[in-house]
């Protein structure tokens, strides 16, 4: 499977607050992070990192 990195795109929201939605994420990462993860939630996280020039290999 070949994989290429790229910048944040507000089209990721969505696929962002599907994936992210799992409490065994949310247990696993910083104590921060929130659950439920929702599409607005995805859509604020994409517009900052868009925002910030973050890709997703950071």
């Amino acid at each position: 499977m070949d994989y290429k990195l790229r910048n944040w795109e507000l089209t990721d929201a969505a696929d962002l607050a599907r994936n992210a939605n799992n409490v065994r994420i949310a247990e696993n990462l910083r104590n921060t992070f929130p659950n439920p993860y929702t599409p607005r939630r995805g859509m604020r996280s994409s517009i900052s990192a868009i925002a910030a020039g973050r890709t997703r290999a950071r």
